[in-house]
């Protein structure tokens, strides 16, 4: 399943990156780089997410492992595609660790960000309400 959204992905890819270049902007592409790898993030961790929902237990969400790491890889995600927006265009600069890793440091980021967000979801145990 994984593999089709993967194949599915990079046509689409392709898409953004022709878009951009009949354009002249590279906002779509930047979007795509930024959020495709969270959709893959949260795609691992889904099937282990689905086994805990099955368990029936109430839901609890874990701040402190979504804020150490949960937000610094959303910030980075972000900081992919924001300054190419039109919100932040002209004003908002680049963040060094993006402008130096290129494509890969995104990429792990929002691997990384899909993965703990659905990861912060933790079921309660009676001990613990």
């Amino acid at each position: 399943m994984i593999g089709i959204i993967v194949y599915f992905g990079m046509q689409l890819q392709e898409l953004a990156i022709e878009k951009s270049r009949m354009t002249f902007t590279v906002f779509p592409r930047q979007l795509f780089y930024a959020l495709f790898p969270v959709i893959i993030g949260l795609l691992i961790r889904t099937p282990k997410f689905i086994l805990q929902r099955k368990s029936n237990g109430p839901l609890k969400f874990d701040w402190i492992l979504f804020a150490a790491v949960g937000l610094p890889t959303l910030y980075v995600v972000v900081m992919t595609f924001l300054p190419f927006s039109p919100l932040g265009a002209g004003w908002l600069r680049i963040p060094e660790i993006i402008s130096i890793g290129g494509a890969t440091v995104p990429a792990i980021a929002g691997l990384v960000f899909g993965y703990v967000l659905l990861d912060s979801f933790k079921i309660r145990n009676n001990a613990e309400s």
